[in-house]
């Protein structure tokens, strides 16, 4: 899986070795993505809960996402982010996903942003 890159904090693109994703995140620390997990019991509640598809979820890490860590995870390691972005729909999303280990991802929730998650989207993106 290739996917584009979105840093936030210090601002800047990088890429590392065999396409993966890293992304300096706003508390410190680096999320590197290798892949996405889905799991049927995120995705229904992304589609029924929420109405984002898991194509939509999958374009935020695609959009150049502002990514922010939201708390620390119950297990050593494995923090719960929050990626932004605007998607080619119009949308502007939050997904919010648990690092795992080795550069997984496992998305946990997706909606729209509100208002002001949206106005701190648009603030981290005009310092870009």
């Amino acid at each position: 899986m290739t996917l584009d890159i979105g840093v936030i904090i210090l601002y800047l693109k990088i890429r590392v070795p065999d396409n993966r994703l890293k992304f300096v995140v706003e508390m410190g620390g680096n999320v590197i993505i290798n892949d996405i997990i889905w799991k049927q019991q995120f995705v229904d509640k992304l589609a029924c809960k929420h109405h984002v598809s898991i194509e939509e979820a999958e374009e935020v890490f695609h959009s150049s996402p502002i990514i922010r860590k939201v708390t620390k995870g119950r297990i050593d390691n494995e923090n719960v982010y929050a990626a932004y972005a605007h998607v080619s729909n119009g949308r502007y999303l939050i997904v919010f996903f648990i690092n795992k280990k080795e550069g997984r991802i496992l998305p946990i929730s997706a909606r729209d942003m509100d208002g002001s998650e949206r106005k701190y989207y648009e603030k981290q993106k005009q310092k870009q």
